[in-house]
Order: structure tokens, then C-alpha cells, then sequence
């Protein structure tokens, strides 16, 4: 019978994606403050920029980001990972990052609303060395 999972195969699911967001929380460490100042240095990204930070996981790049900049739109496509980076942000008091479900598929969106607002852009990616970069 097809349909929707019973409650049992609902738990697991709900624990499985609380273990993976904890875990990611954990192990991933934040990107060290000296490297983003050199690199805001580097682009000439001001303090009153807003940077959009994709694939933000739990705010290992935002979090440290925002006493930096403006304001950071920070986007994943994981609802699990934005829970995870809500709960740092309100345990940290932080109010100027937007937690935003959205993928790389969503750019075009995000520039039609926001338009040149961007000082920068930041993507996180395994497959890059360092695991991310940033777009000036």
C-alpha cells in the first residue's frame, strides 16, 4: 500500500534529520574571523554591504560574517540546516542574517527582488578546496 509513512518511519525521519543538523552543527567549525577579514579586505566589501551567503548550512560563514557586513541573506536548500542555523542565531542574539529556504536554482529570483544589493556572495561547496569561495 502506497501512501504516506506510518508513524514509525515518520519518527525515524525526523530523528535521522535532527542527528544530521546536530551533528553538522558540531563538527563543521565556523570559518575563522582573521580569514574573512582579510578576504572583506581583499573584495572591498564595506560594512554596510549585504552578502548572500548559499548554502549556509548552520551559519559557519554568517555567523561570523555579520558583525562584518550590513546584513546576510543566508540561503540553503535544507529545511534542516536553516533550524539549525535559527537556533544559533536566537541563541546568539544576532538579528541582521535571513534565514532563507532556497537553493542556487533560486538566484535569479533573489537578483529580480534584491536587484545589485549584494557586496558579495559566498558558496559553500565540498568539491572546492577550502570548502567554498567567494564571488566579488
Amino acid at each position: 500500500m502506497l501512501g504516506r509513512p506510518g508513524p514509525v518511519a515518520q519518527h525515524r525521519a525526523v530523528t535521522e534529520a535532527l542527528e544530521d543538523r546536530v551533528h553538522y552543527a558540531m563538527y563543521r567549525r565556523d570559518v575563522p574571523g582573521f580569514l574573512l577579514d582579510a578576504v572583506g579586505i581583499t573584495a572591498q566589501i564595506r560594512s554596510a554591504d549585504w552578502v548572500l551567503d548559499l548554502g549556509c548550512g548552520t551559519g559557519q560563514v554568517a555567523a561570523v560574517l555579520l558583525s562584518r557586513v550590513g546584513a546576510v541573506l543566508a540561503t540553503d536548500p535544507e529545511p534542516d540546516m536553516l533550524k539549525g542555523l535559527r537556533a544559533r542565531l536566537a541563541a546568539e542574539h544576532i538579528g541582521n542574517v535571513l534565514p532563507v529556504l532556497a537553493s542556487d536554482g533560486d538566484l535569479p529570483a533573489i537578483s529580480q527582488l534584491l536587484g545589485a544589493r549584494f557586496g558579495a556572495v559566498t558558496v559553500a561547496n565540498d568539491e572546492i578546496p577550502g570548502g567554498g569561495m567567494l564571488l566579488h
